[in-house]
């Protein structure tokens, strides 16, 4: 079975309580059951419409931009910190 992933999102309490994306939660679940090559589109995208004013074409781009994209990290996820968000790919659990 192949492996799937999910984009997460986690702030702080009381950003949670403002945001209606969070809608009172700290941490939420924006998609799931994607492929990496999907998360990986996913997440750029939902970092380009956070950065509006700084387009990234490339995850490679958006992390030489300074503006909260981190570097893929050796388990191929990725992760952007925005205005006290935290916005990242994570591996789902098998059900095997």
């Amino acid at each position: 079975m192949a492996t799937t992933y999910r984009i997460i999102g986690r702030t702080n309490g009381w950003i949670a309580q403002r945001d209606s994306t969070f809608n009172g939660k700290s941490q939420i679940t924006i998609a799931e059951g994607l492929t990496l090559k999907e998360a990986y589109k996913k997440l750029l995208a939902m970092y380009n419409e956070d950065n509006s004013d700084y387009y990234a074409p490339n995850w490679g781009i958006a992390v030489c931009q300074n503006r909260g994209a981190m570097a893929t990290a050796s388990d191929g996820t990725r992760r952007y910190d925005y205005d006290s968000r935290i916005f990242e790919i994570e591996e789902e659990d098998s059900l095997l």
